[in-house]
């Protein structure tokens, strides 16, 4: 009749007398098993790495960004040098709405590969959602230079420049938007904030 015992199971580990016979005497550890296991552990850890990276990209495209995060939270965990996790757990934090969680990931992008620009740009754009403008305007000064048509890269670069009272970097930085994504309510926004800054501070200069 039917048995309980899972198919292909019965040889998968040794035995008890097999495990005590492999026992040296002084219980000096075996250096090359010892690697064997090193090897193994790290070699599984990055497929589960790249398992969970999966599912985060697969629940992204779901539109389940609270979800991808965590996904690539535990990709992070188990491999740090998975390609582009650190970056997309930013994103996926991002756009969650979890601005405060997405910087550390963004901040160790930034750093181990700071010439990933969309990471600069994003981080720059985190900074600017929870009110760290001068990182923000740092992080995001280049956009003007570029050929991006991003319209919330410029209104967050103009919008943290003018808080910190830079009206003349402002300016610039509302005029390059103008040119590049034309009118919108967002450089309405910012011109308004503009003349309020002349109007209250008229003879400050930016530094």
């Amino acid at each position: 009749m039917g048995t309980s015992q899972l198919p292909e199971q019965e040889d998968k580990l040794p035995t008890t007398s097999s495990v005590e016979s492999t026992t040296t005497p002084s219980n000096v550890p075996d250096e090359k098993a010892n690697r064997e296991f090193e090897n193994a552990e790290a070699y599984y850890a990055k497929i589960l790495a790249a398992t969970h990276s999966s599912i985060g990209l697969l629940r992204a495209d779901r539109g389940d960004f609270r979800g991808a995060a965590e996904q690539f939270r535990q990709a992070a965990n188990w491999n740090p040098q998975q390609e582009d996790v650190d970056y997309n757990l930013g994103l996926a934090y991002f756009r969650a709405e979890s601005y405060k969680d997405a910087v550390p990931p963004l901040e160790l992008e930034v750093k181990t590969h700071p010439q990933n620009i969309r990471a600069r740009w994003l981080l720059g754009l985190n900074y600017f959602k929870t009110s760290d403008y001068p990182r923000a305007s740092e992080l995001l000064a280049n956009v003007i230079t570029s050929e991006s048509t991003n319209i919330d890269l410029y209104y967050a670069l103009a919008f943290s420049l003018i808080k910190q009272g830079k009206a003349e970097l402002a300016d610039q930085a509302i005029q390059r938007m103008a040119k590049v994504t034309g009118d919108s309510a967002q450089l309405h926004v910012l011109l308004e904030m503009l003349d309020q800054l002349r109007k209250t501070v008229p003879s400050r200069r930016d530094h």
